[in-house]
């Protein structure tokens, strides 16, 4: 993966300073790509790789992501129809009865409210979800 690539999925990346690297066209690619949050001699690299894997963001990621697997696995052994939407009024995840009931499927996740075609008679049903 490169750096572009870390880049465009919210990665934070380091370029080597040049003048301290052995041989410098990696360093020099990545800066002349703008693909880099820093520059620094190797040295403080790795001080900066030690403080980021410290950093309270990185806790509450990993509890993010427990939280997140204990609600799939809750939503994936409940008998009745959920449907999950995020603030944007986008599905988020849907209970396995759901699928029947409303004609939803993997599919649908993150498309908003109005982009699904949900068998519901809710008149309105965007705005139903919204006053929730």
């Amino acid at each position: 993966m490169g750096m572009g690539a870390i880049k465009q999925g919210n990665g934070i990346t380091f370029a080597q300073e040049p003048t301290t690297a052995k041989y410098d066209g990696m360093p020099r690619n990545a800066i002349d790509a703008g693909v880099f949050d820093f520059i620094l001699p190797i040295s403080d690299i790795a001080q900066w790789l030690a403080r980021l894997s410290r950093h309270p963001l990185q806790n509450r990621n990993q509890e993010l992501t427990r939280v997140l697997d204990d609600l799939a696995n809750v939503a994936s052994n409940v008998e009745v129809p959920v449907v999950a939407l995020g603030s944007d009024l986008s599905a988020r995840l849907f209970t396995p009865g759901t699928e029947k009931v409303v004609n939803i499927n993997q599919s649908d996740i993150g498309l908003p409210v109005p982009g699904l075609n949900l068998k519901l008679l809710v008149d309105n049903l965007e705005q139903a979800c919204q006053s929730w």
